[in-house]
């Protein structure tokens, strides 16, 4: 009887735990290499924006609204990179494999999230990662295409290597003729943009027909000769998707490359920050979650000879910064489904 009450003791606890263990996966096979993970850690995700970034070969995903994390569990192989498809519900990544580079996806809804092989990148990892700081080479998306680069030369402090997957026909192009890749995959580099104009070492936001200083609070001075810059100039402005923020690079000296902070503005003038000292040497482009900034600095370490990238995120009233996570290898920005 003692034997009895206590099984039916342990079958109620146990039935408890299990209860109360909403993430707990349930695996079943699908065809070909794809397989369904019924779950329930990614509700609500279609409609938040979503920073996913990859530590140590781990997937986190940060729900802005939510202020929360969940660990991508689902993936149990080392990930390299990963970019969301606009589409709000599908991220693609690679994955290491006997030191190569695969391409997977993943589709998340409420019911779970679905795990699909695409292809061998037939890269080697080690050729995808910068030999300045030590970067993992970015996943692009352009149009329905995906691109990622190898071959890392120091002649002009980028990789030469390009290699565009086409997600409608599954199929992969390798090229190493920068007007070949741009041609099939678009535009390499961001362009220009002719709302902000330069006079005085400040940077002006044209905007319905104003002119509006985003730089007068910011105390920006050239570094000299000495540094190869005698006047501040701006690079890789943004306007945040709702046209309330501003964010841009101001460049005060040169060394073998251009070096300045990274900023942020009100669109209206207000609210001007440095975020990091050094946004002009950032490999990773910074991004939007509504009218917070996503952005990653490179700091000092406790090995003196190797630094740590950082991920931030800004508050959207005064655009200070809140660090996300420490010790981060890539990352990108999902918007909510339309």
């Amino acid at each position: 009887m003692k034997t009895t009450h206590m099984q039916m003791i342990f079958l109620t606890i146990l039935c408890l735990l299990t209860a109360c263990n909403p993430a707990k996966s349930k695996q079943t096979d699908a065809s070909g290499d794809s397989k369904i993970i019924e779950t329930h850690q990614y509700a609500g995700f279609e409609k938040a924006h979503i920073v996913a970034y990859q530590k140590d070969g781990q997937v986190y995903f940060y729900n802005v609204e939510a202020d929360d994390r969940v660990p991508f569990t689902e993936e149990t192989e080392e990930v390299f990179n990963l970019k969301f498809d606009p589409d709000g519900r599908t991220i693609y990544y690679t994955v290491v494999r006997d030191g190569m580079l695969w391409l997977r996806k993943a589709v998340f809804s409420d019911a779970g999230v679905q795990l699909q092989d695409l292809l061998s990148l037939n890269i080697a990892k080690d050729k995808c990662i910068t030999e300045t700081y030590g970067d993992n080479s970015l996943l692009e998306y352009q149009n329905g295409k995906l691109l990622i680069r190898s071959d890392f030369s120091w002649d002009g402090y980028d990789f030469g290597t390009y290699h565009i997957y086409t997600i409608a026909d599954n199929s992969l192009t390798t090229t190493s003729d920068s007007e070949e890749a741009r041609k099939r995959f678009g535009e390499l580099y961001q362009e220009a943009d002719d709302r902000f104009v330069t006079e005085n070492e400040h940077l002006f936001y044209l905007r319905n027909g104003n002119r509006i200083c985003l730089t007068d609070q910011l105390n920006l001075k050239a570094m000299g000769e000495d540094y190869g810059a005698t006047e501040v100039d701006y690079f890789k402005q943004t306007v945040s998707p709702d046209g309330s923020k501003v964010a841009f690079v101001a460049i005060n000296s040169f060394g073998d490359l251009a070096h300045g902070p990274l900023c942020m503005a009100d669109a209206d003038g207000k609210h001007q920050q440095r975020l990091g000292e050094d946004g002009a040497g950032q490999y990773f482009p910074p991004q939007w979650a509504g009218n917070q900034l996503v952005f990653s600095n490179d700091e000092e370490s406790e090995d003196e000879n190797i630094g740590v990238k950082v991920l931030y995120i800004t508050d959207s009233d005064g655009n200070s910064p809140i660090d996300l996570m420490i010790g981060i290898k890539s990352f990108d920005v999902k918007q909510p489904v339309k």
